[in-house]
């Protein structure tokens, strides 16, 4: 668990209560996804920024686990993609740190 991580619920309703039904949520600070859940159970798109690898990877499973629950998988997209229709999610970590090793796969989708 991350060490600030918030209630899905809390998000939701302030997602809910101060955004417009469709909008975009930016997350500069994503830790383990929370936001980007909300978001997704509330029909947002959701951009989320994580430096932190290991939680970069906690939330992708946690934004997949919530697109399957939701029944629908969202299109996702990598750093600098367009993301097709009007919903999506868009998680990476800063610039200074996406660019890939030659060797190693990254860490972003």
């Amino acid at each position: 668990m991350h060490p600030t991580q918030k209630p899905v619920a809390l998000m939701s309703y302030l997602i809910e209560t101060y955004s417009g039904g469709g909008g975009s949520i930016l997350d500069p600070f994503t830790g383990s996804g929370t936001t980007g859940v909300a978001c997704i159970k509330t029909g947002r798109t959701f951009i989320g920024i994580e430096i932190d690898e290991t939680y970069c990877e906690i939330a992708a499973k946690r934004l997949r686990r919530a697109e399957a629950d939701r029944g629908e998988l969202l299109p996702m997209a990598m750093m600098g993609e367009q993301v097709p229709g009007e919903m999506g999610v868009h998680l990476s970590r800063p610039l200074g740190h996406c660019i890939p090793d030659p060797d190693q796969e990254p860490a972003l989708f």
